[in-house]
């Protein structure tokens, strides 16, 4: 079976996907992972085929401005 697993390129969204790809890959599945550039490595090491983002903004999770301009970020801050 040919399974595509499609992430946004935060280490949250694609790291935990990354050992359901694995799994699959050995169980003999075959498995396409769309996200960004920067998990490209991540992707191929748990036996997966990197697909990079074509239709979706790809961009660095540190700062993400760029790329989604209209996202608000919102902080938290904790007071004790």
């Amino acid at each position: 079976m040919h399974i595509l697993i499609a992430a946004m390129p935060f280490s949250g969204h694609v790291l935990p996907l990354l050992g359901v790809a694995h799994a699959l890959v050995n169980r003999g599945h075959s498995v396409t992972f769309y996200t960004g550039a920067a998990f490209q490595t991540h992707v191929k090491s748990a036996g997966g085929t990197w697909l990079p983002f074509n239709h979706a903004p790809d961009f660095d999770q540190k700062d993400p401005d760029p790329a989604l301009p209209r996202c608000v970020q919102v902080m938290v801050c904790w007071q004790c």
